[in-house]
């Protein structure tokens, strides 16, 4: 922790159920609610450009549709089972999707 002195203010605006969500996480890991607040908002990994933050939100559309995908073949494997290989394939293929997206 810097030795400087903290001495500009940020404010921001938040429900009072959101509050109290923040006064919660803050208390359980020991910290004032400015400390908690001043290392979620330096320590949190943003996306680098607007391009990448919508290529993020495209990419989990993506994954949600492959797991509604997953699901209508589960439906099709319970009724005739030529299909399993198919829904594995999937399936590994959204989570390696979503482990991309987590990394980006």
């Amino acid at each position: 922790m810097s030795r400087e002195t903290r001495t500009a203010t940020i404010k921001g605006h938040v429900t009072p159920s959101e509050r109290e969500v923040l006064d919660e996480q803050a208390r359980r890991l020991g910290m004032s609610i400015s400390t908690y607040i001043r290392n979620v908002m330096i320590h949190h990994k943003l996306p680098e450009t607007a391009i990448n933050a919508r290529a993020i939100r495209d990419l989990y559309k993506v994954n949600a549709d492959m797991a509604r995908l997953g699901n209508l073949l589960k439906i099709a494997i319970d009724e005739d089972k030529p299909m399993e290989g198919l829904q594995m394939r999937i399936e590994e293929t959204r989570q390696q999707l979503k482990a991309r997206i987590e990394a980006l």
